[in-house]
């Protein structure tokens, strides 16, 4: 008798051992996961379920950046239970938006101007007077 309460004991407290352990291992959060995608343009917009909130249709097709991603279910949901999901994009910016800094070269500029701003006199007087120090 004693030993089989012993060993129900042991087996009790191992039982409650891995189950702290468990408790204790952390996930990570939808942030570190979005942020770990490996794209540098990485994106998430929500995916509202079949029978969505009026929050999450508001925001249908906005993509966010990973730091900016937020949590489900939204705080303005109204559903008592949530099915939206976030949706991943290899890039957050809309197709149509391929900025490119190196085709903003210095004769784009200056035509979108119509003028090279270098070429105007200084606006400091003390540009526009002679070197007080020179020889």
């Amino acid at each position: 008798m004693f030993k089989t309460l012993m060993l129900l004991a042991v087996i009790a407290a191992v039982v409650a051992i891995v189950l702290t352990a468990r408790r204790k291992t952390s996930y990570p959060s939808h942030r570190q996961i979005a942020a770990n995608n490996g794209s540098q343009f990485h994106g998430v917009s929500i995916r509202p379920g079949l029978s969505s909130c009026h929050a999450a249709s508001a925001l249908t097709g906005k993509r966010f950046l990973p730091d900016a991603i937020p949590l489900l279910p939204l705080k303005d949901c109204s559903e008592p239970t949530c099915s939206c999901r976030f949706e991943h994009h290899r890039d957050r910016r809309d197709e149509d938006d391929r900025r490119d800094p190196l085709k903003r070269s210095l004769a784009a500029m200056v035509a979108e101007r119509g003028e090279n701003r270098r070429d105007q006199a200084e606006r400091r007087d003390s540009d526009n007077a002679e070197e007080p120090f020179s020889n």
